[in-house]
């Protein structure tokens, strides 16, 4: 029930035409780094499309282990919108 962390972030999408038609069969991939302390928490994730003006949400339960590190998988570089940041 408390927060442990936040982080709230901003990003704008120009597409082009053949980005949005790859998007019509394949999934959109957003890769964020988070720092989590140790423990059994809940992710919740929250989506706001100011386009479309919808809002979606997302709660999944995580177990970080002490000294834990996720990598970014390979295939996400170059995803349309995606991030190459680590």
């Amino acid at each position: 029930g408390n927060v442990v962390t936040s982080l709230r972030q901003a990003i704008e999408l120009n597409l082009t035409v053949d980005q949005v038609r790859e998007l019509a069969t394949s999934p959109f991939r957003y890769f964020q780094q988070l720092d989590l302390p140790a423990g059994a928490l809940f992710l919740r994730i929250g989506i706001l499309d100011r386009t479309a003006n919808k809002v979606g949400t997302l709660e999944i339960p995580v177990t970080v282990t002490k000294g834990s590190t996720a990598h970014k998988p390979e295939a996400a570089k170059g995803a349309p919108g995606g991030t190459n940041q680590p």
